[in-house]
């Protein structure tokens, strides 16, 4: 949660997560609606308050909750706002002369953020946040990635005729039923394991990375990937796998010989210094594994 890494739950999680990732429009709105309420308290009555009572016990559960993994764990409170906003606005702000035109305005301001966001829903931020480009910094898990994109990664690499990758994949669906053939990298879980090798000389090689796995969210080493942060993706699937080109990256292939040395994975260590030393940049003394 904003860069940094707890066991348990943040009191700030799940409003920052809400004002994040709901549409200006529906936010403006529900400014909209506090302001006439305070403004205007006649046009709150029992019924408001009704449903007010189920939406104060749900923040004041989810403010306590040891659980942050992610905005779906308070869905519940959308359909709440939107039927007390109604309820506010009926008599009052959509009421006027001007309201058909006012509602109208933000249909379409909602319509707007909802295609521009199409199809990657799941990793959406708002225009204030940043956009989805920038709900890395702020958010993990399922607020970004549940492990969604693998599809459009095969898609992408059928695209790259030839190409190879290395891949650290959040989620449970196996890789090679979305046409993905990787040499694996560590992750959270891997079902089934891949005991695929990449080839020592491909013609083009990428490592694909999970967001929530770029993050370190779930690693004892939070920083296992973290220089790939200060790279740039050669592409973005769906917002939550990020790709990169370390065809010729010699700190990416020195970086990728020192994770499967720590993990024991002798015959990707092999692979690795097998790259190293293709591109010049192997070591003068190699690890204990792959001598």
């Amino acid at each position: 949660f904003m860069g940094e890494y707890s066991n348990g739950g943040r009191l700030a999680y799940f409003p920052a997560a809400f004002l994040l990732k709901t549409p200006l429009a529906s936010l403006l709105l529900m400014g909209g609606a506090i302001f006439t309420a305070v403004r205007r308290p006649k046009a709150w009555t029992l019924g408001e308050t009704l449903f007010l009572i189920p939406l104060l016990l749900l923040l004041a559960t989810s403010l306590n909750s040891k659980i942050n993994i992610g905005l779906r764990h308070i869905l519940l409170a959308y359909p709440i706002l939107f039927i007390l906003m109604g309820r506010i606005f009926k008599e009052s702000f959509f009421a006027g002369k001007y309201g058909p035109k006012a509602a109208m305005a933000f249909v379409l301001l909602l319509a707007a953020e909802t295609l521009a966001a199409a199809p990657d829903y799941l990793a959406f931020f708002n225009r204030a946040a940043g956009g989805p480009a920038a709900g890395i910094k702020y958010l993990s898990d399922s607020n970004i990635d549940w492990g969604q994109d693998l599809k459009g990664l095969g898609k992408f690499l059928e695209k790259e005729e030839g190409a190879e990758v290395l891949l650290s994949y959040f989620g449970t669906s196996p890789a090679l039923a979305y046409g993905v053939r990787a040499q694996g990298l560590p992750t959270v879980w891997e079902y089934p394991k891949s005991g695929h090798l990449n080839s020592a000389e491909p013609k083009k090689e990428y490592c694909a990375i999970s967001v929530t796995n770029l993050q370190g969210t779930y690693f004892m080493d939070h920083q296992i990937y973290g220089w790939l942060l200060q790279k740039t993706p050669a592409a973005k699937i769906g917002g939550s796998i990020y790709v990169y080109d370390v065809t010729e990256d010699l700190e990416s292939q020195r970086k990728f010989l020192e994770i499967y040395e720590r993990t024991g994975e002798r015959e990707k260590a092999l692979r690795a210094a097998a790259r190293l030393r293709k591109l010049g940049g192997l070591a003068t003394v190699l690890p204990v594994s792959v001598r």
